[in-house]
């Protein structure tokens, strides 16, 4: 994301193939990389650019933590005339419910709650998920989603020695009957490779 324009989520795509409109600086992979991967809580930001156009950017986490539409919009604009068998998408489990409770005592005064709350859509992937699921509710095994629903919601992004917590939740999820369903027919989709929509409508 370019930190001095946040507005409406809209990511910058540092592109390693040529697009027919909106072309980026042709940055290297290790500036990409780290302007990828600048949480603000975490790593600096990163100037990338010509000496004379050149721009601050930040993790796209920030506005746009789930790329979803990012990627449906990009295979539309640089292969408009090919067809998709599915899509899917692998979350980072489920969040927590986002909530602003009645402001008591101190908060009222300073309402870290809402800003707390206000970090969270920020960062709210479950948002996009849910706008393209109903984009292809009409549309049989095409969109698949596949995110832990219960125990991460408290491993924080830094939290790196909690990964066997992460671990057993995976596969206590991938064990679900419902699951289990679903990803049987993510496999199926992707061994028929059937041309089930075409790239011109994906991303609108």
């Amino acid at each position: 994301m370019a930190a001095l324009s946040l507005r409406a989520g809209i990511p910058h795509l540092f592109r390693t193939y040529q697009a027919p409109k909106n072309r980026t600086y042709n940055c290297t992979i290790w500036e990409s990389a780290r302007a990828t991967t600048a949480a603000p809580a975490f790593f600096k930001r990163i100037v990338i650019g010509e000496p004379a156009a050149s721009h601050p950017y930040i993790d796209g986490g920030v506005g746009c933590n789930n790329p979803i539409t990012q990627v449906l919009e990009e295979a539309s604009l640089v292969f408009p005339d090919r067809q998709v068998a599915c899509i899917i998408s692998i979350g980072a489990g489920q969040a927590d419910t986002i909530c602003i409770p009645e402001p008591r005592g101190l908060q009222r005064v300073l309402p870290l709650d809402v800003v707390e709350a206000m970090q969270e859509i920020a960062t709210d992937c479950e948002r996009s998920a849910e706008t393209v699921a109903r984009r292809f509710q009409g549309t049989s095994n095409v969109y698949f989603r596949y995110n832990v629903e219960q125990g991460l919601q408290n491993v924080g992004l830094a939290q790196w020695e909690r990964l066997d917590e992460v671990t057993a939740h995976t596969e206590h999820y991938l064990r679900m009957v419902e699951v289990d369903q679903k990803l049987g027919d993510g496999v199926a989709a992707l061994q028929a490779r059937r041309n089930a929509i075409s790239t011109a409508k994906i991303g609108t």
